[in-house]
């Protein structure tokens, strides 16, 4: 597969906007992050607004700005990851269909729902009629799309601007029931003494990061990644193969060494990571120009 640069990042987490180059990390309390908030009419019509789920919101402002900054109006295909999709217009369909007793419903509700609606309304707001696709393949999810954007340079020489990102976010009740299954923590702690706690589960958070990528490289390229590698379970003796990835751009490599190193013996604490899988696919194998 070929490589390809990465020409602007735009990202919305639980931390603040610079948190990607700030040496500061905000301590948080909660096993449930919310995102925090951006000023969403700097690139959106506040009408538009009104009509759209935070995850829709967060996707398009993302999206925009990481054009916006790479100097590209509209991309030649938009690929998008989720894990769990819109997840509080889903929550609101099924509470519509519990207080209607299953009768028929407006079909609104289930459109806004769907997984794919943030990459529909990224495209409907760029105007973008080419390639749009979504990926909802759990914690891999956007990793697929990487591998998809590897793919669509490969084998289509007119496509030469992607955005490619992943957003998620939280509900009320449903995101809660990851607890019933030990993927979220019963106790609260704080991010920053999460690789610390020996009990099993994580935190999680809602986040949106969109990249603007191209065929080849120009004079605003950020870094260049040139490989994609996905593993389905991780047994402890493939750890060392893991840590061999190394991390060439200065500010994560002894970072992203650090973490992988702290779960050397406990593999049934790797799936722990899977919080940080958007950052994981971010730091593989990129070098810095």
């Amino acid at each position: 597969m070929r490589s390809f640069y990465i020409n602007s990042v735009s990202t919305i987490t639980a931390q603040p906007e610079d948190f990607l180059t700030s040496k500061e990390v905000l301590e948080l309390q909660g096993n449930i992050l919310r995102a925090s908030a951006r000023n969403y009419k700097e690139l959106i019509k506040p009408m538009m607004l009104r009509r759209m789920s935070k995850a829709v919101k967060m996707g398009i402002f993302s999206a925009v700005q990481a054009l916006s900054r790479s100097g590209i109006e509209s991309p030649d295909a938009i690929l998008v990851g989720t894990g769990q999709g819109c997840m509080q217009d889903t929550e609101k369909f099924m509470q519509q269909i519990e207080k209607s007793e299953e009768q028929l419903l407006t079909p609104t509700s289930f459109i806004q729902s769907t997984h794919n609606t943030v990459s529909g309304q990224i495209a409907l707001f760029l105007k973008c009629t080419g390639y749009n696709m979504t990926y909802t393949q759990n914690s891999v999810s956007f990793e697929s799309c990487l591998l998809d954007a590897q793919m669509q340079f490969e084998l289509d020489p007119e496509i030469q601007n992607l955005i490619v990102g992943a957003v998620d976010e939280t509900s009320e009740k449903f995101t809660g029931f990851q607890k019933l299954d030990g993927q979220i923590k019963e106790e609260k702690i704080t991010n920053t003494d999460l690789l610390n706690s020996n009990t099993s589960g994580t935190i999680i958070s809602e986040s949106s990061a969109f990249f603007s990528i191209s065929r080849d490289k120009s004079s605003g390229s950020l870094a260049v990644c040139s490989a994609v590698k996905i593993f389905n379970e991780v047994q402890s003796d493939e750890i060392e193969e893991i840590t061999g990835l190394k991390f060439d751009t200065k500010f994560y490599e002894n970072w992203g060494n650090e973490v992988l190193s702290k779960y050397k013996g406990k593999p049934e604490f790797i799936k722990e990571i899977t919080l940080n899988s958007e950052i994981w696919s971010m730091l593989g194998h990129f070098r810095g120009n």
